[in-house]
């Protein structure tokens, strides 16, 4: 066999068997931790490089792929500080999106020569009542599906 170099260290080495990459058992061990650490980091699906705590600009390395702050206080400030506002934007957006939806399936009915449905509550489940439409059959939805 030829003269190999240390994938780890960079040092020359005549290898014992076939496919040693290493020049010892110390070089193995650190490469094996490295490659460990790298396949956890991006088989998790998210990224562990450090990041900067939105709070106290603190570093920190993340647990979780939704970590934003480095420690439970600076959590306890942010969520004290922005948690009221981000979810008021977040329920105002979602009912801006189910406002446009039904107006698009409203302007869609009268497209197509029907009268919009009407939305009952009953025991706080939504239902449809669309009447008879051309054609003979009656259709009326009740969450989603037929009636």
């Amino acid at each position: 066999m030829k003269q190999r170099t240390c994938l780890e260290c960079g040092a020359a080495f005549m290898p014992q068997y076939g496919v040693q990459v290493c020049c010892s058992d110390a070089c193995k061990r650190t490469r094996q931790e490295r490659l460990r650490a790298e396949r956890r980091r991006t088989h998790t699906g998210f990224d562990r490089s450090p990041r900067v705590c939105l709070v106290c600009g603190a570093t920190f390395a993340p647990r979780r792929k939704n970590h934003i702050c480095c420690c439970t206080a600076c959590s306890k400030v942010h969520s004290r500080n922005s948690g009221v506002d981000v979810l008021k934007a977040e329920r105002t957006a979602k009912a801006r999106r189910r406002a446009a939806f039904f107006a698009e399936r409203d302007r869609a009915f009268a497209r197509a020569g029907f009268t919009p449905p009407k939305i009952e509550v009953h025991d706080g489940v939504r239902v449809e009542r669309r009447g008879v439409v051309p054609g003979g059959c009656y259709v009326g939805a009740r969450k989603g599906g037929l009636v």
